[in-house]
């Protein structure tokens, strides 16, 4: 199967319409989980598209349906076992699917997880559940060949200094929620931020890097900050009275484009 295509976004209302018609009754809401893994070679090494790609056609064998973009092997789709993508450094993500309950999505994911720990004994690969990359430099990390990250590859360096360094070589675990409607979302949207330095400080996981301790107990948080100020930090807007989906409207082409991009692929799981 080939990547669906996708088209530029052509206006911040399309980008905003895009998230009120997300909403859904409370009976309705599941919670799904994403989980990135940091591969590496028995050396620390970061693995390129050639080992990755032989890793992804062997889940394929087991039932998974393969999707290629320009001849590569890419992501897979599982039906009810979810989806695996590539993040942009060769990350491995699961997206599971939806369910009731955050238990039941851990244990969808510990299935998966059993299913990949053969496949990457055979091609002498481990995974590492790090916040980031902890050997080898940025450079050393080739990128996935997936088209949307020439787009961010572009663009993010213009609105930070390590956009780059979130790409390739930051890993995370975060849970997909379901929402009423705009107000809701936003409510939902302060909570998280009001709690992200908290849940930093507690699953802190990345004080490593270039093999070498960062002075960070979280350096993912640290790149994270420096990536885009429009989308990163506490993004003081979602505290001001009467907030929205329309209170940013500065949303450029190429950060609209990869944001629609992200969210439509994950629909079927908020």
């Amino acid at each position: 199967m080939s990547a669906p295509k996708t088209r530029p976004v052509a206006s911040v209302d399309e980008l905003v319409g895009h998230f009120q018609s997300g909403g859904k009754p409370r009976t309705a809401f599941r919670v799904g989980m994403e989980h990135e893994k940091v591969l590496v070679h028995a050396d620390g090494s970061a693995p390129d598209h050639a080992v990755i790609g032989q890793l992804l056609a062997r889940l394929r064998e087991s039932g998974w349906e393969g999707i290629e973009e320009h001849g590569q092997l890419i992501a897979l789709e599982g039906g009810t076992r979810g989806n695996v993508t590539l993040e942009p450094g060769g990350q491995l993500e699961h997206s599971g699917t939806p369910w009731l309950s955050v238990l039941e999505s851990v244990r969808d994911n510990d299935a998966h997880l059993d299913q990949l720990r053969p496949q990457l004994s055979a091609l002498g690969l481990s995974m590492l559940s790090v916040g980031f990359r902890p050997f080898g430099t940025l450079d050393d990390v080739p990128w996935m060949p997936k088209g949307r990250y020439k787009i961010m590859r572009a663009y993010l360096p213009t609105r930070g200094q390590r956009g780059l360094e979130m790409m390739k070589r930051t890993a995370t675990v975060q849970a997909n929620l379901d929402f009423v409607d705009e107000a809701d979302a936003m409510d939902q949207l302060r909570v998280s931020l009001g709690l992200s330095s908290l849940v930093t400080a507690l699953f802190a996981a990345s004080p490593l890097v270039d093999g070498r301790p960062s002075g960070y107990q979280s350096y993912r948080a640290a790149a994270w900050l420096d990536t885009d100020p429009d989308r990163c930090g506490l993004l003081p807007f979602a505290f001001e009275p009467g907030a929205s989906f329309l209170s940013r409207r500065r949303i450029s082409a190429a950060g609209a484009a990869d944001h629609v991009s992200a969210v439509s692929g994950r629909r079927s799981r908020r």
